[in-house]
C-alpha cells in the first residue's frame, strides 16, 4: 500500500480514509485532484468574506450588541431614578399609570376631547320674540374636555375616581368644575359601595359614557329627562346574569348643592335600577356598538326613582316659600348587539306635582330607539329615533320650558369612522324636529327652542373624538 503525503493535516485524513476505502493498493489521481480543487474553492471563499467585512467582524458585531445592551440598561435605570426609591412602576395599561411595586397603590390617567362643528337651523325662532336671532347658525365648539383620574389606594379593593371636565356655561369661561368624586370600596361577594359625587343609577343613555355613544350625542329626550349626578350613597351588586344597585342621595340634577342651601336645597331621593344579563356578557354593553366579529349579547334594565325636595324652592328673599315638588320617574331599557349590528330601546314616564294650592301635575311619557350597522371595521351607519309627550308643561318642577309645548318628535340618521374604536373616532348626524323642539335642560346638544307652532327645525354636526 502507497501513502500519499498531502501539505494540509486535516486534507491527509480525508485522502487516508479516501485510499483506504479504494478498491486496489495505489489511490486514483483522479479523486487527489478533486480534493485538491475543494481546498482552493474553500481558500477562495474565505478571502473574499475577509475582504467584504474584515478580518475582525465578529467582534465588531459583539461590540455593538454589548453598547445597545448597555444603553438600554443605562436607560432603564434613569427612569427607575426620576421615580420614588421605594419601587414605584409607571407605564402603559390601557392608560398611563403610577403604582406601587407591590400594586396596592396606583392612578391611572385619562382623558376626552370631542371637537365638534354644528349647524342649526330654525326659521322664526327665538324664545320669546320670533326672529329675534338668526335662522342659521354654526360654528366651531369644544363640546367636551375631560381629565380623569382613577385608582386604588391600600388594597385594589379600596377604589377612587375624580373627574373634572370644562364647564360649557359661557359664564364660567372655560373653567374646570368637578364632575364625579367618588370614594369606592369593592368586596369579595360582588359587592360594591360608593359615597361621593356619581351619575344616579337610572337611565341607561345617561349612564353609557359619552366616550362611547352611537351619534353625536345623547338624545333631547336623554336630556330632557336624566336625572345626571347628585351626591349620595350608592351599593352595587353584580353577579353572573343580574346586576341590582341602590342609591340614597340629594336628588336629580344637584351637582354640588347637597346641604349647602345657599346653592340649592336638597331632596329626599331613593333610586333603584336591576339589569338582566340574557345573553352576552357584561363588557359588552359598555357602548351601543354591536362590532364585527361580535357574539350575540341581550340585556334588560329597569329603573324608579323617587325625590321630594325638604323645603321647596328659595324665592327673591332668600326664603324656601315657593313649593315643595315631588318626582317619580321609572324607565325600562333593552339593548341587543350581534355581529355587526345593534340596537337600543326604553321608555321612561315621569310624574310631577307640588304641594301648593291646587297643586299642578303633569304626566309625562317618552321613548327612544336606535339601531346601527357595521359597513366594514371602520364604517357604521346608525339611526335614531325620540318621542316625547310633555302634558303640555304644565308642571312647575325643574323641567319646565315654553307653554304650549306637547310633544318632542326628532329623528337622526348618521355615521362614524372608527379609526381606532372609540380611541380615534368621527362621527357626522343630522337631526330633524318633526315637531316644535323644546329647550333641553343643559347646553350641548346644539337644538335650540322652537317657537310654536314652527317646527322643521335640523341640526347638522360633525365631531372627532380622541381619548387618552
Amino acid at each position: 500500500m502507497q501513502w500519499y503525503q498531502l501539505p494540509a493535516a486535516g486534507i491527509g485524513i480525508v485522502l487516508g480514509s479516501s485510499v483506504l476505502a479504494g478498491d486496489g493498493d495505489h489511490a486514483p489521481n483522479n479523486v487527489i485532484d478533486e480534493l485538491r480543487a475543494e481546498v482552493a474553492e474553500l481558500k477562495d471563499t474565505v478571502a473574499e468574506l475577509k475582504a467584504a467585512s474584515g478580518d475582525n467582524w465578529l467582534t465588531e458585531r459583539r461590540a455593538q450588541e454589548i453598547r445597545g445592551l448597555v444603553e438600554d440598561v443605562l436607560a432603564d435605570a434613569d427612569t427607575r431614578a426620576s421615580l420614588l426609591q421605594d419601587g414605584m412602576t409607571a407605564g402603559w395599561d390601557k392608560n398611563f399609570y403610577l403604582g406601587s411595586a407591590d400594586g396596592n397603590w396606583r392612578m391611572n390617567f385619562s382623558g376626552q376631547l370631542q371637537v365638534r362643528w354644528a349647524l342649526n337651523n330654525a326659521s322664526g325662532q327665538g324664545a320669546a320674540t320670533p326672529n329675534a336671532f338668526p335662522g342659521t347658525l354654526y360654528g366651531m365648539e369644544v363640546r367636551r374636555a375631560k381629565l380623569k383620574f382613577a385608582g386604588h389606594v391600600i388594597d385594589p379593593s379600596w377604589q377612587y375616581t375624580l373627574q373634572l371636565a370644562v364647564d360649557h356655561d359661557t359664564a364660567s369661561d372655560g373653567e374646570f368644575e368637578v364632575e364625579d368624586a367618588i370614594i369606592g370600596k369593592a368586596f369579595d361577594n360582588g359587592i360594591l359601595l360608593w359615597v361621593g359625587q356619581f351619575k344616579l343609577e337610572f337611565s341607561r343613555e345617561e349612564l353609557t359614557s359619552s366616550t362611547r355613544q352611537l351619534a353625536v350625542d345623547r338624545s333631547v329626550i336623554n336630556e330632557f329627562f336624566n336625572l345626571d349626578r347628585s351626591q349620595g350613597v350608592r351599593i352595587q351588586y353584580t353577579g353572573d346574569q343580574f346586576r341590582l344597585a341602590g342609591v340614597y342621595s340629594d336628588g336629580a340634577t344637584n351637582r354640588w348643592g347637597g346641604f349647602d342651601l345657599g346653592s340649592g336645597p336638597p331632596a329626599t331621593a331613593f333610586t333603584g335600577r336591576v339589569d338582566w344579563l340574557a345573553a352576552g356578557d357584561w363588557g359588552q354593553f359598555k357602548d351601543f356598538q354591536g362590532w364585527r366579529g361580535g357574539t350575540f349579547g341581550a340585556m334588560i334594565g329597569a329603573a324608579i326613582h323617587y325625590q321630594k325636595s325638604k323645603y321647596g324652592a328659595l324665592n327673591a328673599m332668600g326664603v324656601f316659600s315657593n313649593p315643595r315638588t315631588e318626582r317619580f320617574t321609572w324607565t325600562i331599557d333593552t339593548q341587543l348587539e350581534g355581529d355587526g349590528w345593534n340596537l337600543f330601546a326604553y321608555v321612561l314616564g315621569n310624574h310631577l306635582s307640588d304641594d301648593a294650592a291646587g297643586s299642578a301635575t303633569a304626566d309625562q311619557l317618552a321613548f327612544v330607539v336606535q339601531g346601527g350597522y357595521m359597513l366594514s371595521d371602520k364604517w357604521d351607519v346608525f339611526a335614531r329615533y325620540e318621542w316625547g309627550d310633555l302634558d303640555n308643561n304644565t308642571s312647575p318642577s325643574e323641567i319646565a320650558t315654553a307653554t304650549g309645548l306637547t310633544d318632542i318628535s326628532i329623528i337622526t340618521i348618521g355615521t362614524n369612522y372608527y379609526v381606532l374604536k372609540h380611541t380615534a373616532k368621527w362621527t357626522t348626524d343630522i337631526g330633524v324636529g318633526l315637531d316644535p323642539v323644546p329647550t333641553p335642560r343643559g347646553l350641548g346638544v346644539d337644538w335650540r327652542p322652537d317657537v310654536v307652532p314652527n317646527d322643521g327645525q335640523f341640526v347638522f354636526r360633525t365631531q372627532f373624538q380622541l381619548l387618552f
